[in-house]
């Protein structure tokens, strides 16, 4: 039986987290430096040229090539927000900006939405 300083003591070893099969557990996000898996891009670029509001928050937009998908929204007429506390560089072209971080913004988004529904 384990004590109580052995157990926080193989919690600290274990980071990063191994899977069953004693590979290092990853989250499925695309760090800096790595390129976006092809069908997950395809799939990105298909969902903005079709959608009708696009939602951008917390980003600068200014790592390629994610920072394209607002504009395949917008040749389609989508409706484009922004939620940033600072401009970006495509703030003008954004149809509402909410000038906050998207921690405090996108619960209450929600929220709104949930009550319209």
């Amino acid at each position: 039986m384990c004590n109580y300083k052995e157990e926080i003591l193989t919690e600290i070893t274990n980071i990063p987290p191994l899977c069953k099969c004693g590979n290092i557990l990853r989250p499925d996000v695309v760090w800096f430096g790595e390129s976006l898996p092809q069908d997950v891009w395809k799939n990105a670029m298909r969902f903005a040229s079709q959608c009708d509001l696009m939602i951008i928050a917390g980003t600068s937009l200014v790592v390629s090539p994610a920072n394209m998908l607002p504009i395949y929204a917008k040749q389609n007429n989508a409706i484009l927000v922004e939620i940033n506390p600072e401009d970006t560089e495509m703030s003008e072209v954004m149809n509402l900006k909410i000038r906050n971080t998207s921690a405090k913004s996108i619960p209450k988004l929600v929220s709104i939405f949930k009550n319209k529904l």
